[in-house]
């Protein structure tokens, strides 16, 4: 399972589990996730609904290479 799925399935059972009728803000935080990698498939999914992004071969070098770091 990816960083991602882990990442998204988690906030959505905060979500689901979370009483908004008793308290409206919801505050969390979120301990040993890999940011990176969660920013990186997010970045690609928005880089596949446009289509001239990945034109950009620093973008396309950052996001398809797990080493890379500087965005």
């Amino acid at each position: 399972m990816s960083d991602y799925v882990r990442f998204i399935e988690t906030i959505n059972n905060l979500l689901v589990n979370f009483d908004i009728q008793h308290a409206p803000n919801l505050h969390f935080v979120v301990y040993q996730y890999p940011a990176l990698s969660i920013f990186k498939a997010i970045m690609t999914m928005f880089c596949d609904i446009n289509n001239n992004c990945f034109g950009d071969n620093e973008l396309r070098n950052f996001l398809l290479n797990k080493e890379a770091t500087e965005f």
